[in-house]
């Protein structure tokens, strides 16, 4: 394979010190509920401290803390606002980050987009992917609060809508007892599409049986469950197929409140999210989804613990099925061009050279076609060369719903530095799309990285290793070796390497290589100007390989220099297969060190 090698110079320093009057130290705060490193959760108002250029967590005590102490911070309810419009299309960019957009214009090496009303000017070369929300269609929505809406769905037991029960304050649908549930019955098979309903979870040992919300696909005349549970006096969410294949399932911590249980249908993958945090992901075709049900059973907690003598009803609310047409044939990806792929199964090679909200055209060796989006399945991207900026500040994953109906089939998550505050927005400063501001009504969670300085290296995805995966974003293997040059005016105390990567083997007991990552064998090595100083495998938590996970370690500050430093991975193959190396996805590769003042200050 062909060595890819990159190297980017930070070309700009952006400070948030310029943004402080517009982002006003008065703006008024964001009521919140933040979880802390030791999943406490305690209730404050997110506010912007404009003296100190950054954002706080003020407690009721009126005690300030950073926002850095905390791992998630969850706006649980939406502020009233205007209706933004509904998203049209859904823009991956490489990496995990994800935008849905009311429009999208582009031409050469710039786009044009729309989001929560404001057109944004971005680099094309972030694009990894479009899909057109054109597609989808709804099959079920029941908010329940009109007869009307609720027509495909039917209640069983004693289940019934409750006005003043909804998420706000609207008509809920309330299960009290066992045997209490609804089921909405498609009128044609699904293939492809987004299951989304709320859930308000009363707590972990007040339920009055198991509540499960279950997806029936048929394959052939098989009918095969998919199943997301809560237990009575579980701490977990649970997540089982009775009739598939075994799934690796995330541990996420229940809580009492409303939460989003959604369910994302593409081709041959299935993933159950609940909020923003991926619950599992089936990697196989399981048939086309024929039946939704929620119901409550009777069943007792694994924990052995006695019923609630107390219980508390499940409430549920706007319930969604969106159905997206698939493509008759799946993409055969191309090592070096873009791509069209239509519903038809054909798929066209080449260069996009134009974007509307009406086509995209391709330019190809055969010459330059336009493709309405009503025959487009999705458009792929070749990855480009992107070079990013340092920021200096508060870095924060925002995840945030792109309109206010909440009808895009997923929310959007795009991570920058928090710059401000106002009555009207969050302002954030992305490091390669630079200023975006996300209406307050539609953040929904923040995830708070580290308060400093923060070099992306690199904002593309790199594919490592020697074996074709459609798996990960980029099929094709780049080779075993990447690497990156950066500068520094001086060495901080601590520089830690950031990065998010996607099916890298760990090295933990039971995970299928520990032996040989052990032994040094089928490792992925850093390498800092010239020297091995560390491999990436022995930071990777075991479970869901298929998920992001962001990894960070401390670089030797020895082996750092002032002035052009180089930093690479370098794999080692398999032990007794010196061709094999391991295939795993990495992306925002980044530097991090502490705000802190520099020598001569």
């Amino acid at each position: 394979m062909t060595q890819q090698r990159r190297s980017f110079q930070p070309l700009l320093i952006l400070s948030i010190l310029a943004h402080v009057v517009y982002a006003g130290q008065n703006a008024p705060g964001l009521d919140v509920v933040a979880i802390d490193r030791a999943r406490q959760s305690v209730r404050g108002t997110l506010t912007w401290a404009a003296e100190r250029n950054r954002p706080l967590l003020r407690l009721s005590t009126g005690e300030e803390r950073p926002l850095e102490r905390f791992v998630e911070i969850r706006v649980d309810r939406a502020e009233a606002g205007p209706w933004r419009g509904l998203p049209w299309f859904d823009l991956r960019l490489w990496g995990a980050e994800r935008v849905a957009v009311q429009k999208i214009v582009g031409r050469g090496e710039q786009i044009q987009v729309t989001l929560g009303g404001q057109v944004y000017t971005w680099p094309s070369v972030v694009l990894a992917q479009i899909t057109h929300y054109g597609e989808l269609r709804p099959a079920v929505r029941a908010s329940f609060d009109t007869p009307d809406s609720d027509r495909s769905v039917d209640l069983a037991g004693n289940a019934r809508p409750v006005p003043g029960k909804g998420v706000d304050g609207t008509t809920g649908v309330e299960l009290t007892r066992e045997g209490d549930g609804l089921t909405a019955a498609l009128a044609r098979p699904i293939a492809e599409g987004t299951v989304e309903l709320l859930v308000f979870d009363p707590g972990r040992n007040v339920l009055p049986g198991t509540f499960v919300v279950e997806l029936l696909f048929r394959r052939g005349s098989r009918a095969v469950p998919v199943q997301v549970l809560l237990i009575n006096g579980e701490e977990f969410w649970g997540f089982a197929t009775p009739e598939g294949p075994p799934s690796a399932v995330e541990p996420i911590t229940r809580r009492p409140g409303w939460h989003r249980v959604a369910f994302e249908l593409e081709n041959d993958r299935i993933q159950a999210d609940i909020d923003d945090a991926v619950l599992s992901v089936i990697h196989q075709p399981l048939g086309q989804l024929t039946e939704l049900r929620v119901r409550l059973q009777a069943k007792e907690n694994r924990s052995g613990a006695p019923r609630a003598s107390s219980p508390a009803p499940i409430i549920i609310d706007d319930l969604r099925i969106y159905e997206r047409r698939p493509a008759v044939l799946e993409r055969q990806p191309s090592r070096n061009q873009d791509e069209v792929v239509l519903y038809d199964g054909q798929q066209f090679y080449g260069v996009v050279t134009a974007i509307t909200d009406v086509s995209v055209a391709l330019r190809s060796d055969q010459g330059t076609y336009s493709f309405p989006w009503s025959v487009v399945y999705s458009v792929y991207f070749a990855p480009r060369p992107v070079t990013p900026h340092q920021l200096v500040g508060q870095r924060v994953r925002v995840l945030f719903s792109p309109s206010k109906s909440g009808r895009a089939p997923t929310w959007s998550n795009i991570e920058g530095v928090m710059q401000g505050l106002t009555d009207e927005a969050l302002q954030l400063m992305h490091p390669v799309l630079g200023e975006i501001a996300l209406p307050r009504d539609s953040l929904r969670r923040l995830y708070p990285g580290r308060y400093g300085h923060w070099l992306l290296l690199d904002h593309s995805y790199h594919h490592l290793g020697d074996e074709v995966d459609l798996n990960l974003q980029r099929p094709y293997p780049e080779g075993n070796e990447v690497s990156w040059t950066f500068e520094l005016e001086h060495v901080p105390e601590k520089v830690w390497l950031v990065a998010d990567v996607v099916d890298l083997e760990p090295m933990r007991e039971g995970a299928p290589y520990y032996q040989q990552l052990r032994e040094g064998f089928l490792r992925t090595e850093v390498i800092l100007n010239g020297k091995t100083v560390d491999f990436l495998n022995r930071y990777v938590p075991l479970g869901q390989r298929r998920q992001p996970k962001r990894i960070r370690l401390e670089l030797p500050r020895a082996e750092l220099r002032v002035g052009k430093n180089v930093l690479g991975l370098r794999q080692q193959p398999q032990k007794q297969r010196p061709g094999s190396f391991d295939d795993f996805g990495i992306f925002a590769v980044s530097l991090e060190w502490d705000a802190t003042k520099e020598p001569g200050e």
